[in-house]
């Protein structure tokens, strides 16, 4: 199925309009990964940081070129995001938050302005896997990040609560 950019925009935004009224009065130091230690404002942090990449692989797509994540391993994802969480983890809960909704608002605008040709095309991977695959795919797989963190989050705040 062909989704508009309309759609794709309302779909994400409606997504995120949901996660936002769940982390309403949430604890953003609540524990939600005991084996790290990551907290809800790590993983908001953690979310914001993919989000960005494909922001940054979509507009360089606009432009014509590709782009990369810098130092990123595909066979050790981790190490990415070990170097996210050491350079966010001090920082407020407000200014994760703000980033958080700017980094969506980028994300919706690189959509807008993707050519029709783009949108419906194919980029190759900022992950360095060298594969091809749909500019739809890509946007809809930052969302399902989102989502399975969320879950995650959900699932600790049940926990909390009982």
């Amino acid at each position: 199925m062909t989704l508009t950019r309309s759609e794709i925009i309302a779909q994400i935004s409606a997504s995120r309009e949901a996660h936002i009224t769940a982390i309403q009065g949430i604890d953003p130091h609540l524990v939600v990964h005991p084996d790290s230690g990551w907290t809800v404002k790590d993983l908001i942090a953690h979310i914001s940081a993919w989000e960005l990449e494909t922001v940054h692989a979509l507009r360089a797509l606009r432009r014509g070129e590709t782009y990369g994540i810098l130092d990123f391993d595909l066979d050790d994802s981790d190490a990415f995001n070990q170097r996210c969480y050491e350079r966010d983890c001090l920082l407020p809960w407000e200014l994760v938050v703000s980033r958080w909704f700017v980094v969506r608002a980028d994300l919706e605008t690189a959509i807008w302005r993707l050519g029709d040709e783009q949108l419906a095309g194919e980029m190759l991977s900022h992950y360095g896997s060298g594969r091809m695959n749909s500019v739809l795919a890509y946007i809809t797989g930052i969302e399902d990040h989102e989502k399975e963190h969320f879950e995650e989050i959900y699932a600790a705040k049940r926990a909390a609560l009982r």
